[in-house]
């Protein structure tokens, strides 16, 4: 093979794995868990569901807390939010019932909920 060939099947290669990677990642199905569940799965992509108790916009940010018996923090980063589909995320109020996806990180020792894409977030 030849230089050209050898870079050409590279290339085809690489945007073959990519593709292959974003095919796996939309079909990727969360976790479903309850709220109280969610510090023994972190780093996992779960999904859950409740009710707002409380809201805070910083900057472009939006943060929320959402409950099912126990209450879970939940982070809208600004390049999350700025793409979402609910042109309404900025008006999340408390008593709104929320379905949630999301990867769960650890925060000051507890449990969050970080949205990864806009449609990670549905009312429900």
């Amino acid at each position: 093979m030849n230089e050209k060939q050898i870079v050409l099947a590279s290339l085809i290669l690489a945007l073959l794995g990519l593709a292959l990677i974003l095919l796996f990642s939309k079909g990727m199905k969360p976790k479903e868990l309850t709220i109280n569940e969610l510090g023994s799965h972190s780093s996992e992509y779960v999904e859950v569901s409740g009710f707002v108790s409380s809201t805070r916009v910083s900057g472009e940010n939006v943060f929320f807390t959402l409950c099912s018996g126990e209450c879970v923090k939940v982070a809208v980063f600004k390049s999350v939010a700025k793409e979402t589909a609910d042109p309404n995320l900025y008006l999340i109020k408390k008593g709104d019932r929320l379905i949630v996806r999301g990867e769960v990180q650890d925060y000051n020792g507890e449990p969050e909920l970080v949205v990864l894409r806009s449609e990670d977030i549905e009312r429900g």
